[in-house]
């Protein structure tokens, strides 16, 4: 069997740039990236069969059967499998980490022939959570300066929730340090990021030197400040209504039925928001600023987790922003 390589995220991480420009068009990819119809894309029936959330536990029997179609539905020349999801890496209400020991149990059960390896690319805490924040304010009916300050103060109380240490400590330990790759933001505009990339996925249409150094987000304005977008209820209800029904209602169990009651609960939900919050964009602050006494209190946060990644990469990951 062929060995399965997961680019897991993290979010905010040039994951689409990967999945659209790097994976897509590589012998065995199985998704993601723009335009693969869902029925084909294995990576995100791989991840409804994990634990990661909005889901709060694993379904192990779909991942059987998902290794058995990979195995039946490609060629046996195939040399590795390619699958990029970067949610991979959510948290859910149980573990900080769910997909780890999914992994194992996975490798050890589902595929046994070829190895699990995984493609993990991290980025400074205090710029992914800004731009995380980003991402999904359209979605926030407050967001603003004093809410994105607030929301920050609020991810840091977690502790540990994504503590980068931790994440690479724990896949060396499950799949070992030969199958890990783990990629730097900061140094996406180098030859060595890609070279690196090529080489641990073993791609073979991907030419390094064709990447553009710039990937900053569309949604950062500057070197400390972020576009808000104007508040969307329906992207607030999808979102709402998607992480009750993965919480509530297992994909497999009547997925008809529930793919109805998902859409009829997104439609009330739209109603619901655009009723509740019909004023909250005549004000709406457009930008957000990540200010040098809230980068500091972040990097100070994760001070110990910093060392810990420094010791394990072998960098200076303080000198980067971590």
């Amino acid at each position: 069997m062929p060995d399965l390589i997961l680019h897991i995220g993290f979010p905010k991480c040039a994951s689409t740039t990967l999945q659209n420009q790097v994976f897509k068009g590589e012998n065995g990819c199985l998704g993601t990236y723009q335009g693969l119809d869902k029925f084909k894309n294995y990576a995100k029936q791989f991840k409804a069969c994990s634990p990661v959330g909005p889901r709060q536990w694993a379904d192990y029997g779909a991942a059987k059967d998902w290794a058995n179609r990979v195995r039946a539905n490609h060629s046996p020349d195939v040399k590795r499998f390619l699958l990029s999801d970067e949610m991979l890496t959510n948290i859910n209400k149980l573990n900080n980490r769910p997909l780890i020991p999914f992994l194992k149990r996975f490798s050890n059960e589902f595929w046994t022939d070829g190895k699990v390896k995984v493609v993990l690319v991290l980025r400074n805490y205090a710029e992914r959570m800004a731009s995380g924040y980003a991402q999904v304010a359209s979605t926030n009916p407050f967001a603003s300066q004093s809410n994105f300050e607030h929301h920050m103060m609020g991810i840091l109380q977690k502790n540990k929730a994504r503590d980068y240490g931790l994440w690479v400590t724990e896949l060396y330990e499950v799949l070992g340090k030969e199958n890990v790759c783990v990629l730097l933001m900061e140094e996406i505009g180098q030859q060595q990021f890609w070279q690196q990339l090529k080489s641990f996925c073993e791609l073979e249409y991907f030419q390094p030197d064709t990447m553009l150094s710039n990937t900053k987000n569309s949604k950062r304005k500057g070197q400390d400040t972020w576009r808000i977008l104007p508040f969307d209820p329906a992207k607030k209800a999808k979102t709402m209504a998607r992480n009750i029904f993965g919480f509530a209602w297992p994909h497999r169990l009547a997925p008809q039925q529930r793919g109805r009651a998902l859409e009829g609960a997104i439609s009330k939900l739209t109603g619901y928001y655009a009723h509740k919050y019909q004023q909250v964009n005549h004000s709406r602050e457009q930008e957000v600023q990540l200010h040098t006494a809230l980068r500091s209190t972040i990097q100070m946060h994760y001070q110990q987790s910093t060392a810990r990644l420094s010791d394990l990469l072998g960098k200076d990951m303080a000198a980067l922003g971590y």
